[in-house]
């Protein structure tokens, strides 16, 4: 699917109400800017800011070849940061931070540091960061339907971001 094709259903999804529209993880974000940041813009003025040595910190190479499933899944963040760090152009934004623009699978590498905690969330309507989002997985097994994803949410019910999680 194309970035336009995505935002086109982040329109039309409509805000987050208990289980029926998917499950929820509430995740407590960071409030402050850190030195060094990457950001991905949302909807609705709504930005992910991650720290720039967290990007980095995935996006080492690991050190052996994989054995375990907890190493396989390292390696495969390791490349979803590097899609990441290689969609970050030249300039900043309004914050200092760096912009990424088209990250492909660096969507991932991004969702996995927002559920550690490790991410904040600027919304320029206030110009502050968002304490916390609640991540909701809808059909993510598409055991329900041809496709399934992750939706961003602020506090509130309103979604800003999309994250395809299965197609078939």
């Amino acid at each position: 699917m194309t970035a336009a094709m995505f935002a086109a259903l982040l329109l039309m999804a409509q805000p987050v109400s208990g289980g029926s529209a998917g499950s929820g993880q509430a995740v407590s974000l960071l409030t402050s800017r850190p030195a060094q940041c990457v950001s991905v813009s949302g909807s609705a003025g709504l930005m992910v800011v991650l720290d720039r040595n967290d990007v980095e910190d995935m996006a080492t190479p690991p050190r052996s070849r994989w054995t375990t499933e907890a190493e396989r899944l390292r390696l495969v963040r390791f490349h979803q940061a590097q899609e990441l760090i290689a969609a970050v152009s030249s300039g900043k934004n309004s914050l200092g931070c760096d912009v990424a623009g088209n990250i492909g699978g660096g969507v991932y590498a991004m969702l996995a540091l927002i559920r550690e905690g490790k991410g904040r969330v600027w919304k320029s309507a206030t110009n502050a960061f968002l304490p916390s989002v609640t991540v909701s997985a809808h059909n993510i097994d598409c055991s329900r339907g041809p496709a399934g994803h992750y939706t961003l949410v602020e506090p509130g019910g309103k979604a800003f971001f999309l994250i395809p999680a299965c197609v078939v």
